[in-house]
């Protein structure tokens, strides 16, 4: 008889011992669906009960079929480390409820996350930052969490804001989601979990908002659409005007003159933003477009006039009762004196009150009447069309740009 070959001994003996894992793999499958077949029948016959009984039928079918499945080896899980009992647990990750994945809508809109927080004239107000380089100033002065690496040299796959950039965004005001999504999971604690160091324990927060986003790369990356795009930038290459030849008497990004402040004792929201002034200030078209409502009433004994201007479309509100020629369908060119600022009955300042739509929805009516909620800000109605936005960003770069009129 031959010699076998020291490949053959070793081939011969991975075989065998590949079959004795096997085996013992099987049995132990085995084992494990017999105990778990018995434990779910004992568990129907105590609580003798319909639903127990089919528990108990679908636990012992799993582990039946887990013994029947091909026997790969597998790794053993490591166990998990018990939580302190001072470690309060939190709330399961929630998942938003839905009986289909849809797709989020394209990007529309998107914004940093914190407004800007500064002081003017003794004021504190909240500017829209749109120029990037003011948000990478602010994130120099954070502490640590810097993206790829923190500040302990490992990987870390985010930023922080902390206490070093409060005092420049209004981090109070809370977090805003940076562009339209999808709401996909979330977790709120419901008491901060607290873990101890050798000078003391801290607490911390793990929850979490998991918002999808879809990001569309442009059709042509080297050539702009010929179509303007549904939201105005107030880097935009068209011509814009402010709607006043002056500056308006107070500031629209503070206090009750501002979009979202609380209306009505906090029943509702505030749609637009309020341009003080005396009462038969001129007011001007912010750029070309076409009549689509008004002029008629609106508020306290004004009228208002809306115009779509391509791309997006103003309401400009407050206006004096008589002191418009337009009416709907006429066209208007940029800087054309289109109003006159009116007289509240119940107010003793004068104003023109602004309200801006990205014309997303375009075939409803603006104003929806106290019986629909409509768009939705800080929780509250503001019985406005839902593709309502801030025109505020917009009049501060517009302000720079006034058209030349009488007053």
């Amino acid at each position: 008889m031959a010699t076998p070959s020291l490949l053959d001994t070793i081939t011969s003996g991975a075989q065998n011992a590949l079959n004795a894992a096997s085996e013992a793999v099987s049995n132990a499958a085995s084992n494990v669906a017999s105990t778990a077949s018995n434990a779910a029948s004992n568990a129907a016959s105590t609580t003798g009960n319909a639903v127990s009984n089919v528990t108990a039928n679908n636990a012992a079918a799993t582990a039946a079929n887990a013994a029947s499945a091909p026997t790969t080896p597998q790794t053993p899980a490591v166990p998990a480390t018990p939580s302190p009992a001072e470690t309060p647990a939190a709330t399961a990750p929630q998942v938003a409820a839905t009986n289909a994945i849809v797709d989020p809508k394209p990007l529309k809109k998107i914004v940093y996350p914190f407004l800007g927080l500064t002081q003017r004239d003794g004021q504190q107000i909240t500017p829209e930052i749109a120029d990037a380089l003011q948000y990478l100033k602010v994130w120099a002065r954070v502490g640590d969490g810097f993206y790829p690496l923190g500040i302990n040299g490992q990987f870390h796959g985010g930023i922080h804001f902390d206490g070093e950039t409060a005092g420049v965004l209004a981090q109070h005001l809370g977090i805003r989601c940076i562009a339209d999504g999808e709401v996909i999971a979330y977790r709120v604690d419901n008491q901060y979990p607290k873990t101890d160091y050798s000078t003391g324990g801290a607490t911390f927060s793990s929850g979490f908002v998991l918002v999808r986003h879809r990001l569309q790369i442009p059709k042509n990356l080297m050539q702009a659409e010929a179509t303007p795009v549904a939201n105005p930038s107030p880097s935009t290459t068209e011509v814009m005007y402010f709607p006043f030849a002056i500056d308006a008497d107070a500031d629209w990004n503070v206090g009750m003159r501002r979009f979202g402040s609380g209306r009505s004792g906090g029943a509702r929201s505030h749609a637009g933003c309020d341009l003080y002034s005396e009462v038969g200030r001129a007011i001007y078209a912010v750029t070309e477009g076409e009549v689509i409502e008004g002029p008629r009433a609106f508020y306290a004994g004004t009228h208002f006039l809306a115009i779509n201007h391509g791309s997006f479309s103003i309401l400009y509100g407050e206006i004096k009762p008589g002191s418009s020629p337009f009416s709907r369908g006429n066209r208007v060119e940029g800087g054309q004196k289109i109003a006159e600022v009116g007289r509240l009955n119940n107010y003793p300042q004068a104003m023109l009150h602004l309200e801006m739509y990205d014309n997303s929805h375009s075939g409803e009516n603006m104003l929806l009447g106290t019986a629909l909620p409509g768009k939705m800000l800080n929780g509250r109605p503001t019985h406005r069309r839902e593709d309502l936005i801030n025109p505020a960003p917009y009049l501060n770069q517009w302000k720079l740009n006034k058209p030349n009129g009488s007053n």
